[in-house]
């Protein structure tokens, strides 16, 4: 299809072991990480792409758009990125 030919990849958004949706970024604990929004993809897919571990990259589609660090993951399939939901606007999540 058109859609799929302008957007090869599906992205995925699962849950995170240590989040809740966005619950509980208020806790010291949790606040006080580093936290860094990433976008999980397989490394021949990256390489395709021109894509390093630790790029800047933008993932767009037609609703909207977000920027994240590349982080390569050779367990995801070829055609998927993933990125693990619940991140807060403050942190460059959404």
């Amino acid at each position: 299809s058109e859609t799929a030919a302008e957007y090869p990849l599906h992205f995925l958004t699962p849950h995170h072991k240590e989040w809740t949706h966005s619950q509980f970024s208020n806790l010291e604990a949790i606040a006080a990480r580093e936290y860094v929004p990433e976008i999980e993809i397989h490394p021949e897919a990256a390489k395709e792409r021109g894509i390093g571990d630790g790029d800047k990259v933008v993932v767009r589609s037609k609703r909207g758009q977000l920027t994240a660090a590349a982080k390569l993951n050779d367990r995801l399939r070829l055609d998927v990125v993933q990125m693990y939901e619940g991140s807060w606007s403050k942190y460059g999540g959404g």
